[in-house]
């Protein structure tokens, strides 16, 4: 009996081993009902027993072990497989071992069924595996993508719904630090509370900003009129209120006028000249400079230091990626700042290059046109969550 006509014939043998074999790797599969853990699998040996009774090219053949080829019934199998394993809560290692499992039993069963193993046979059993293999790796990839999506969206809620505690925690301790009636300890303690406040307030913009790219929302925009000389002013003056002994410097030149997103601009300011403060030389000149170029604005942040290793230059704009040449210390940060950075300058429809060697420092410079784009690739106008 050749191999596809075997798994026809014997359907029910094979689902039962399969949901043997789910329910002893998953932790809670002794609760999981039959319904769950055998609803697809007929149509996965449907989909199977389908593509493996095909006539195949040796160019199709080809094609199909590079991931092309046209879409079957095993991509429908595999998306709803990936589905149904995410939502009952299978890692990725029990969902992928289930594959395993389903061609130990086939093979075993088969052989056990077939005294003399021939040619066609073995030509059966290549189609075979070829048909598990695409299977497993299309579950494998939606599996994945679509826990990652679930990940995101947990943070987008998680993130959204923590905004309210903490701006009640930011208004109270501000309004405690304008009391006149307060001894210098808790003047002190107040102090501390609105700064972890203020911190973690960034935090939590950086993450909301990450899932929203992640999620495929793109970043608010809400571009107005305005003077970007004016924005990194406020920006300078309050990071250099907080680093008294770090020398900061702004100098603008030219028409700096454009329509953008003020907030935004000044969030991009404030993360490259917070970046700069940290990792470059203590006590040593960061400049900021703005300048006009024709129908483009040019704005750049340097500092001296230990230049970015250039093991790290190719991924330094990529999330949750952390370097200081300087230091051994834990980061303070998640490793967002230069992500964003990027992905508001790309969404005003910019630029953004790094420059890094020991005689020159490090340098950010942004390109920015005056206009924001009407609907830049990947990101919304509107109002920030």
């Amino acid at each position: 009996m050749r191999l596809a006509e075997f798994i026809d014939a014997n359907r029910k043998e094979i689902s039962q081993e399969w949901e043997a074999f789910a329910r002893s790797r998953h932790a809670a599969g002794a609760e999981l009902s039959d319904l769950l853990l055998l609803d697809h699998i007929e149509e996965i040996l449907t989909a199977v027993v389908e593509d493996m009774s095909k006539p195949q090219s040796s160019e199709q053949q080809a094609e199909k072990s590079k991931g092309g080829g046209e879409d079957t019934g095993i991509d429908h199998a595999a998306e709803v497989h990936a589905r149904q394993r995410v939502d009952i809560g299978f890692q990725l290692d029990e969902a992928a071992a289930e594959f395993r499992a389903l061609r130990a039993s086939v093979v075993r069963m088969w052989e056990a069924s077939t005294p003399e193993i021939t040619a066609v046979d073995r030509s059966d059993m290549i189609r075979f595996n070829e048909a598990i293999d695409e299977i497993l790796v299309g579950s494998m990839t939606m599996y994945t993508g679509r826990r990652e999506r679930y990940r995101e969206q947990f943070l987008a809620i998680l993130g959204h719904d923590l905004r309210n505690p903490l701006t009640a925690i930011l208004m109270t301790a501000g309004t405690l630090s304008q009391a006149k009636d307060l001894d210098p300890r808790h003047v002190r303690a107040v102090a501390r509370i609105l700064h972890s406040a203020e911190r973690m307030n960034r935090l939590l913009s950086d993450v909301l900003d990450l899932t929203r790219i992640r999620l495929g929302a793109g970043l608010p925009l809400t571009p107005v009129a305005m003077n970007l000389e004016t924005t990194c002013r406020h920006v300078i003056d309050e990071l250099a209120a907080g680093h008294p002994t770090c020398a900061l410097r702004f100098e603008p030149s030219g028409d700096l006028h454009g329509e953008w997103d003020a907030d935004r601009l000044a969030q991009v300011v404030s993360n490259l000249t917070a970046n700069a403060l940290q990792h470059g030389d203590k006590g040593g000149p960061v400049v900021v400079s703005a300048g006009a170029d024709g129908d483009h604005v040019v704005l750049c942040v340097r500092n001296q230091g230990r230049p970015i290793p250039p093991e790290d230059m190719g991924r330094i704009f990529e999330p949750l990626v952390q370097s200081d040449p300087q230091t051994t210390k834990p980061a303070a940060s998640l490793g967002l700042g230069l992500f964003i950075v990027q992905e508001i300058v790309t969404a005003h429809g910019g630029k953004i290059a790094v420059t890094s060697s020991a005689e020159n420092g490090t340098s950010f410079t942004i390109r920015l046109p005056r206009r924001t784009p009407a609907h830049p690739a990947g990101t919304s106008t509107g109002s920030a969550a």
